[in-house]
């Protein structure tokens, strides 16, 4: 069986898919997606409800705020994990 994960940049879940790939010996296969064009891809072939605005501008607008979470989200994940895996260690999960 070819076991193929399909990944993201900074994705903690296949962080964690990784790990136990490489714990239990296991080979595969990495494909890299972007989720930013697999979010607008399901948007337009699946009709409702739609998730973005039809208008341009409106899609624009939606897109900023993305990156804009996204951004934050990079800067802020590194404090979150730094700040809670003291207390993981001392409970022993």
């Amino acid at each position: 069986m070819s076991l193929v994960l399909y990944d993201f940049h900074g994705s903690p879940c296949a962080r964690r898919v990784r790990a136990v790939l490489l714990e239990k010996g296991l080979a595969w296969e990495t494909r890299l997606v972007d989720l930013t064009r697999m979010e607008q891809y399901l948007d337009e072939i699946f009709p409702g409800p739609r998730l973005y605005p039809p208008d341009a501008w409106e899609r624009a607008q939606v897109k900023m705020w993305q990156a804009f979470e996204l951004a934050m989200a990079k800067e802020f994940r590194p404090l979150m994990y730094r700040s809670r895996t003291p207390r993981l260690a001392r409970t022993g999960l």
